[in-house]
């Protein structure tokens, strides 16, 4: 498998939101990559089947850098999920798989941007609001 990341990270920017590769499989977001990006959110998009996000991607790769990123997902994962990460209810969209209809939304202003969950048809919350990194 080619490593994309390894390619591309000398000439990546600073971003403000990172959707995670590959669902946050072993295979993605390198400690080298994450540094180059080094995003204020950072978004899966992972079901039950194979217990993604993994543990090590988001503990040792992603929450380890200088200004942690915060980590959303669409689907709570399952106790079975070996080697998964266990996010705290109020980043995950989904928290029962029924009909998976846990959706994470991005909505982006002149200098902001806010994260919304939405469950069941209707938006959690107010969304949380982020400032625009200054380039």
């Amino acid at each position: 498998m080619a490593d994309v990341e390894e390619l591309i990270k000398d000439n990546c920017a600073e971003v403000d939101v990172y959707h995670i590769n590959h669902h946050g499989a072993l295979t993605s977001s390198s400690s080298d990559f994450m540094a180059a990006i080094h995003p204020t959110v950072a978004i899966s998009s992972n079901g039950q089947k194979h217990g993604h996000p993994r543990h090590e991607v988001i503990a040792n790769r992603i929450l380890t850098l200088n200004q942690t990123p915060q980590v959303y997902l669409t689907n709570k994962n399952p106790k079975t999920a070996d080697g998964a990460w266990e996010a705290d209810d109020e980043v995950i969209a989904d928290l029962d798989y029924e009909g998976y209809d846990g959706m994470i939304e991005v909505g982006v202003w002149t200098e902001s941007y806010r994260v919304w969950r939405w469950r069941d048809g209707a938006a959690i919350g107010k969304g949380d609001k982020y400032a625009i990194k200054v380039r």
